[in-house]
This record gives structure tokens, C-alpha cells and sequence, in this order.
């Protein structure tokens, strides 16, 4: 979550219930949208969503006003061909309106499928990261730019077929990962209904002001962050255009993170799918297909074969209590 604009005020209950109308009417996530202007759909969003929290105290609405002109910049001047006057947009919104953004040390669960197109046996590597040597594969994805090598996860086995519109009658392997250590992950997936149910409880009201304020002024953010690909055949994706800047910051050290945590974009019926993406770090020195780091950091499981299991829920118990996890290092033969 993101942490500035700190209130000393107690919650009163005017600002519970203005605080929950406005959440109860916040743009549903992820976004379902025409494909027609992805500028102009955004714009809009945004200052409906500004026009939302007028008349709430303790919103700086310049402030708001600022964030969303800085995002709508980077996406113009990446629109007109300009991807690094855009990413000059995104690091000084970091810079100036989320420097003192907080990340969670947390340990990590999660599961990876992947298609294959036989059913040769193969080993944990082939559930890790595309290898350096095949980054001419990577295509454009939310979180990552062509040719660059991301790592990730669904924090659920169903989340993990419904990112690969999952098909009976195709060949998959899935393993589960975990992490060795705690790892800094910045949550964007918080949905206004969670912060909603936080109004509703016993939260003390310092705190849960100083969470809601916070949570006002990173919406603008997940906004941007959180549309459904229009039109996944084309090579071309607007809906990319802010989270694959924001992860070329985090890259850059704008803030210190091992990965992000996000909301599924492949349908806004389920809300509940959560993913992460991992950052790699290629060393050329190291002469590896792997991320060094990554390698050290995450252990799994043998892949499972998903046709072996014509019954899913089987093969979730299965891989669920499996504790087999083991580096891919192992494996690696350089």
C-alpha cells in the first residue's frame, strides 16, 4: 500500500459513511472498456473518480488532480511515440507523490502453469522463468516489456488456469512455488470492497483514516493499471502502457521491491484471483538462462502433468501437499 498525508483525527462517523459511499462507488476492478481510446476512457475515469471525493475532508484534491495529470502525460507522451518522456512522467509521480511508498516482507505461495506441446518428461526448470536465451518469445504482458523475462505466479491453483484460459484439450504442466525467505511485495490488489469491510469493523480510527487516506490517493494508480486487454490478438496493448512504466522504475530502484501484487485482468465476474510478478536481473558474466537471484530465492515442485488428472480438484490436493520443493539449480547444468 502507499503511506503519506498522515491525519491525526480520530474517524468520526460522517467520515466512515462518506468514506464508504465513495468506495461503494468506486470503478469496479479490473476494467471492462470499448477499445476505442484509451486515453480518452482513462481521462475520464479519472475525473470521475476525482469529482467522487469532493466533499470528503482530508482529501487534497490538487493533490489527486496532480497524480492523475502525470499519469494521463505518460500515457500521451507514450502514445506519441515517446516512451521515455513517458517513463520521466511515471518516476516523478514515484519520486514526488509515492516516496514514501511501503512494501510488505512477505513469504510467498503460489502456483505457475505452462503449455507444452507434448508430453515429453520435463523437469522444474521448464516451470521457471522463459530462459534468457528464448527472450525473443516474450511477448507484450502487463508487467513486462518484449524480449524481458518475468517471473510469475497465481496465488491460487484456480487463479492459475484462469490466466491461461485454461482447455482440457491442451497439454499443460503446473508446479507450486514457494520462497525461502520473505520477500518486499508491493500489494496493488487491494479492492475498494476489502477497504469497505475495514470501514464496517472496530478498526481504531487513527489507523483506518490513515489507511483510506492512502488508499484515495493510489487509486488513480491502480486505475491505470487494472484495464482488461481489449484486443489480446494485436501486438499493440494501451492497457500495458502504466504498469510496464511502473515496473521499469521499480527496476530502475525508485523503490526498493522484490515483486508486485496484482488483480487478475482476465475477467472483472471474479475478483478474487491474485497474481505476482517477480523482477529477473540478467548477468551476462553469470552466463545463465536463469535470474540468479530468483534461483536462490524460490523452490518447487516436479511439474504435474494436468491431463494425468481428469478430475482438477484431485490434482490440487495432490500438488498441495506436496513438499518436495527443490531449487532448479540442481538441474542446471551450465
Amino acid at each position: 500500500m502507499f503511506f503519506f498525508f498522515l491525519n491525526e483525527q480520530d474517524v468520526d462517523k460522517d467520515f466512515r459513511e462518506s468514506f464508504s459511499k465513495v468506495l461503494h462507488n468506486c470503478e469496479k476492478l479490473p476494467i471492462r472498456w470499448d477499445g476505442k481510446d484509451f486515453y480518452k476512457d482513462l481521462e475520464k475515469r479519472l475525473q470521475k473518480y476525482k469529482e467522487s471525493l469532493e466533499g470528503i475532508s482530508n482529501i487534497n484534491l490538487e493533490k489527486i488532480d496532480e497524480v492523475n495529470q502525470l499519469i494521463l502525460s505518460a500515457v500521451e507522451h507514450y502514445l506519441n511515440g515517446m516512451p521515455s518522456k513517458a517513463y520521466d512522467q511515471i518516476s516523478k509521480l514515484i519520486t514526488n507523490y509515492y516516496n514514501n511508498l511501503s512494501v510488505e516482507d512477505k513469504d510467498i505461495t503460489g502456483y505457475r502453469i505452462v503449455s507444452i506441446d507434448d508430453n515429453k518428461l520435463y523437469d522444474r526448470k521448464r516451470v521457471f522463468h522463459v530462459p534468457f536465451s528464448l527472450r525473443e518469445k516474450i511477448k507484450t504482458d502487463r508487467y513486462s516489456i518484449p524480449g524481458y523475462p518475468c517471473l510469475y505466479l497465481a496465488d491460487c491453483f484456480d487463479g492459475c488456469l484462469n490466466e491461461v484460459d485454461y482447455n482440457p484439450g491442451n497439454n499443460y504442466i503446473i508446479s507450486k512455488f514457494k520462497s525461502d525467505k520473505k520477500l518486499k511485495i508491493l500489494d496493488l490488489s487491494v479492492s475498494p470492497n476489502e477497504i469497505n469491510v475495514s470501514l464496517n469493523s472496530n478498526s481504531s480510527g487513527e489507523q483506518l483514516k490513515y489507511s483510506c487516506l492512502n488508499y484515495m490517493h493510489t487509486f488513480p494508480l491502480m486505475i491505470a493499471c487494472s484495464y482488461i486487454r481489449n484486443k489480446p490478438d494485436l501486438p499493440f496493448a494501451p492497457e500495458y502502457v502504466i504498469p510496464q512504466l511502473l515496473l521499469q522504475c521499480f527496476h530502475a530502484g525508485k523503490v526498493k521491491i522484490d515483486g508486485i501484487r496484482y488483480l487478475s485482468c482476465k475477467t472483472n465476474i471474479n475478483n478474487e484471483f491474485r497474481n505476482y510478478v517477480f523482477l529477473t536481473e540478467y548477468n551476462n558474466e553469470m552466463q545463465s538462462d536463469y535470474c540468479e537471484k530468483l534461483k536462490k530465492v524460490f523452490s518447487l515442485t516436479s511439474p504435474y502433468y494436468i491431463k494425468d488428472y481428469p478430475d482438477l480438484s484431485k490434482l490440487k490436493v495432490d500438488i498441495d501437499s506436496d513438499f518436495d520443493y527443490l531449487h532448479i539449480e540442481i538441474w542446471f547444468i551450465k
